[in-house]
């Protein structure tokens, strides 16, 4: 029984500290910008203090086909990147700083009028 108890502690230990190491990532739900003649349009907001994200635009494979970053952002600072074509959801990784303290969603907007048509949450 002690051992067993010393197995879990440890593997919960090493998971912990694993997990600290790995930048955290938000993404958006995929929807073809191409379908409706649109343009995939990458946005996020640190509402926190300093933070570094890099941007990557991905297909539906989850190939990436067009990234940018990694950045610094800085507390309220707002910056829109608009993604290739091809591109079907934008991922935020951010590489230091707090995840909850960062808003990042996908705007698809119409490239003849330059109207927002649609915005998916990040989660």
């Amino acid at each position: 029984m002690r051992i067993r108890g010393f197995t879990f502690v440890a593997a919960a230990v090493g998971l912990a500290l694993s997990a600290q190491a790995q930048a955290k990532s938000l993404r958006t739900a995929p929807a073809s910008a191409a379908f409706s003649n649109a343009a995939l349009i990458c946005e996020v907001v640190n509402t926190g203090p300093t933070a570094v994200i890099t941007l990557e635009a991905r297909n539906y494979a989850g190939t990436i086909v067009g990234s940018v970053g990694p950045s610094q952002y800085l507390g309220g600072e707002t910056r829109s990147w608009y993604a290739d074509p091809g591109a079907a959801y934008c991922k935020f990784d951010i590489v230091s700083g707090s995840s909850k303290r960062i808003r990042a969603q996908a705007v698809y907007a119409d490239f003849v009028t330059g109207y927002r048509l649609i915005a998916v949450p990040a989660r």
